[in-house]
């Protein structure tokens, strides 16, 4: 900590700061701001989103201390945080006769994942291919959306490019990670062709996700930060075939 106990910015993606250090709190908080409402103005709000320098369509953030004006760090909220509440993992071998089956199960509780891909492939923010959500977009005939109207015009207001609870998912997941099964062949035969032992065995990986999170991977860290995904790859799924010979 500072001094003076000033928040310590840790995180943060073209200029906004996402993640703080602050006494009293966790280590890695998400901060951001809140939509409020619907996520958007309506059009029978449009003398008040005025007063914010915005139009129906546009996000529609929770001003916290009423001063008629959103501002990030006045306004933000603590929105969870980045590191899990707890982890677990099993693993286990069973046999049965010449049989075995090995199972790895790993996951985390409690921790909340950045979905900064959103921001452009949802938002429409710069140019970016696109996700299926975003043709939900605000209309005057479908007001009740978080997805923001989309510009047409040059040089009008764009959309904002913040933080918020939008964008802040549930990371908890379980992930089976590898699944193996294996046969051993009877001695009496290995030894037919020489051999002391000799397994089959055939395995695949990251073979099933279960989470509520919407990007690729709720298991996410890279560039821009722990538990922050932009444009991530998923963890590929492999099989795997062998032999274990003992001469």
């Amino acid at each position: 900590m500072t001094d003076d106990d000033s928040d310590i910015w840790n995180g943060g993606f073209v200029g906004i700061n996402y993640s703080l250090i602050r006494k009293g709190e966790s280590l890695n908080t998400v901060y951001g701001l809140k939509r409020a409402g619907a996520g958007t103005w309506s059009t029978n709000e449009a003398k008040e989103a005025a007063r914010y320098g915005k139009k129906p369509g546009d996000k529609k953030y929770v001003d916290r201390n009423n001063d008629g004006k959103i501002d990030y760090e006045n306004d933000g909220f603590m929105l969870g945080n980045l590191f899990p509440d707890f982890e677990m993992s099993l693993s286990n071998t069973f046999t049965y006769k010449n049989f075995d089956l090995t199972l790895d199960i790993q996951g985390k509780c409690g921790n909340k994942a950045i979905n900064l891909s959103r921001i452009t492939c949802e938002q429409r923010n710069w140019y970016q291919n696109g996700l299926t959500a975003q043709l939900n977009y605000w209309t005057p005939e479908n007001q009740n959306t978080m997805i923001e109207r989309p510009r047409t015009v040059i040089g009008e207001n764009p959309q904002d490019i913040q933080i918020d609870d939008d964008l802040i998912e549930n990371a908890s997941y379980i992930r089976f990670k590898n699944l193996m099964i294996g046969y051993t062949v009877p001695s009496s035969f290995a030894n037919r062709l020489r051999l002391k032992n000799l397994r089959l065995y055939a395995n695949v990986e990251n073979f099933l996700l279960i989470t509520g999170y919407s990007g690729y991977d709720p298991e996410v860290s890279n560039m821009v930060g722990q538990g922050v995904e932009f444009f991530g790859y998923p963890k590929p799924m492999n099989f795997n075939f062998g032999l274990n010979v003992t001469f």
